[in-house]
């Protein structure tokens, strides 16, 4: 929603663009708010003008149609004289019947009901928005019911600010995906499906999403503990015995998930580990991951402090393993991303420069190590369509109990920004949301939910970008999606 627009923005917008679909041989009148020729004004028209030419006694045109061709595609129309229109239409800047909605960016809005119907001259881009939405015809008239008008237009306005926002900025590509509220899924992007030259679809391209596997382990781990395997206080040696490791005998879970167990990050840390690296083609053992932890010593007495450490995941991946009796990816599968109907979304555990990832948008160092080596501290591979669906399915869909998803989300002893898997973010105007950053291998990912506007993010690039760049980029599109759904759920329900 642009709520900076002046009430008599409906008339400004009319006047300023171009409509793309009228009747051959007309144009849109901006002074009446319909397509007009010289003699006719076509609708459709509001339900207050049409009872109104009824009252008058104009007969069967009121509600009378006629097929017209509109740029090549027949439309069924209403067709009235200019003199009609004009005693029925009102003097208001929007036609009888219609206000002025700030919910649809200050256009002419028809309320009947529960429909909303949004009259304007739509401008050609937004046309054609709509029609890739697959609005079909209905995008050809000077009506648009209330909810294709918003995703259209939110989807440009999207797309708009992070093309903006990407300009000049060197990056190969950004996918974005929302799951907004009240319009499913709305996508947006730029550059192009490396090493293809195919634009990128974040519904079908897959990116690497570093660390934001470590929500989706942290779920993985909460699921575990709703079905009675575990409980996140219990010691991780009540459940796994790990020899040597550094405070292996004090750690719980809950410290594990909430970095305040005192692992060293060896994927950071251990020169041994970056040595290994060298080797694109090998797969790592749990036995050599264990061994770069345990040669780092313990970082601090466990939950004395806070240190963010991928160790801590990799050793929760194995506890996950332990309590499945199945691979983290097949257990990924089976407890998460399965029941949630996410075939795109997996732990990639096994792909190599040649065994690559199908529809994966390729960074240049997409498969320089594998990303066995940290499996659900870093090996989430997906499209960014299903990382939004998770993270709302996770945070507001049900999929975890209240009691989990609290949990997560709230902050710890040692670190107020961080929960359970999961970052505590904090907008520049103070709204709360919940999700997880990645980077890894040239890639860099945000994932988030944001709870009082019942919207989640997903977003991803295949290139390091600079701190501005990728906050310019983030900035853009949070405050997209915060301009057309801040305050939504208090109004609507969420």
């Amino acid at each position: 929603m642009n709520h900076q627009m002046a009430l008599s923005g409906c008339m400004a917008l009319l006047a300023i663009v171009t409509h793309a679909a009228c009747p051959t041989g007309s144009t849109f009148d901006s002074t009446l708010g319909f397509c007009a020729d010289t003699t006719y004004v076509y609708g459709p028209f509001t339900q207050s003008m049409t009872s109104a030419c009824v009252s008058k006694g104009s007969g069967a045109i009121c509600t009378a149609t006629a097929p017209y061709s509109v740029n090549g595609t027949t439309l069924s129309l209403p067709r009235w004289t200019r003199t009609l229109v004009t005693s029925v239409r009102g003097k208001k800047a929007c036609p009888a019947g219609t206000l002025v909605s700030s919910s649809h960016d200050n256009l002419c809005v028809e309320t009947l009901g529960s429909i909303t119907q949004v009259y304007a001259n739509f401008s050609t881009s937004l046309t054609q928005r709509c029609t890739t939405l697959g609005g079909g015809n209905a995008c050809l008239y000077t009506r648009w019911e209330g909810g294709l008008y918003n995703r259209a237009a939110f989807q440009q306005r999207l797309q708009t600010n992070l093309n903006s926002a990407w300009d000049r900025s060197g990056l190969p590509s950004v996918a974005v995906s929302v799951v907004t509220p009240d319009q499913g899924l709305v996508n947006a992007s730029t550059g192009v499906a490396a090493p293809t030259t195919q634009a990128v679809d974040p519904s079908l391209h897959r990116y690497r999403f570093g660390s934001v596997s470590k929500n989706v382990t942290a779920t993985l781990i909460m699921k575990l503990q709703e079905a009675g395997r575990l409980n996140i206080d219990d010691r991780l040696d009540q459940h796994i015995q790990i020899p040597g490791l550094p405070n292996g005998n004090t750690m719980t879970i809950r410290q594990l998930l909430n970095h305040s167990a005192g692992v060293g990050d060896y994927l950071n840390e251990s020169s041994a580990f970056l040595s290994s690296t060298s080797d694109s083609g090998h797969l790592y053992t749990d036995s050599e991951i264990v061994g770069y932890i345990n040669a780092l010593g313990a970082q601090f007495a466990a939950g004395s402090s806070y240190a963010y450490s991928n160790g801590n995941f990799y050793l929760l991946s194995m506890l996950a393993e332990q309590k499945t009796g199945m691979p983290l990816d097949e257990a990924v599968r089976q407890w998460v991303t399965q029941p949630l109907g996410l075939g795109n979304l997996f732990m990639d555990l096994n792909s190599t420069s040649t065994q690559r990832i199908s529809n994966l948008v390729e960074s240049s160092r997409a498969y320089a190590y594998s990303t066995s080596s940290v499996k659900g501290a870093g090996a989430l591979v997906g499209t960014p369509a299903e990382v939004a669906q998770y993270i709302k399915s996770t945070f507001h869909g049900g999929f975890l109990n209240t009691a989990s998803v609290n949990a997560m989300q709230s902050a710890q002893t040692n670190s107020t920004g961080y929960g359970l898997g999961t970052i505590r973010f904090t907008s520049a105007s103070g709204i709360p949301y919940f999700g997880h950053t990645g980077t890894l291998l040239n890639y860099k990912s945000l994932m988030y939910y944001i709870p009082s506007m019942g919207a989640s993010v997903a977003m991803s690039t295949n290139d390091y970008p600079s701190t501005s760049t990728w906050d310019r980029i983030r900035d853009a599109v949070f405050n997209t999606v915060a301009a057309q759904y801040s305050g939504y759920c208090s109004s609507n329900g969420c």
